[in-house]
């Protein structure tokens, strides 16, 4: 995989070329006037009618759709006491039950709650690790 500086330039031989757009919108539309061949959207992208207008779809089809990947993730540090990282995961996961609480959730990206990581998700999450370090690896 090789950045490119714009669409419609040619990657080198043996390649694949990628840009970045600066809007969501720009993704659907490239692809649809020939610049890109292909575009990555998520799913909250794709159905959002303001960022990929269906004028737009209609023109497109979806050959791949990847498993689910968290948008929003909290961190704590490391050595952060395990007391305080409990109480910390216990008041996040219950906060769709709050109305108060869901007005924060709301104006934070329309989150609908925090779950903790296990089973599928966690096994998709470290898909996803995995894929990021190869990605990583390409800009090394």
């Amino acid at each position: 995989a090789v950045e490119l500086p714009a669409p419609g330039i040619e990657p080198p031989p043996g390649t694949v070329g990628f840009v970045f757009v600066d809007t969501e919108i720009n993704i659907a539309a490239w692809v649809t006037r020939g610049m890109v061949d292909a575009g990555a959207l998520n799913n909250g992208d794709w159905e959002d009618v303001e960022r990929t207008p269906n004028g737009l779809k209609d023109r497109l089809s979806v050959f791949h759709q990847s498993s689910a990947i968290p948008r929003s993730v909290l961190i704590v540090r490391g050595d952060m006491e395990a007391e305080l990282r409990d109480t910390l995961q216990r008041t996040l996961a219950a906060m769709d039950d709050d109305a108060a609480a869901e007005e924060v959730l709301d104006t934070y990206y329309d989150v609908a709650r925090y779950d903790r990581f296990v089973g599928q998700v966690a096994r998709d999450l470290d898909d996803a690790r995995a894929q990021y370090e190869v990605i990583q690896d390409l800009f090394d």
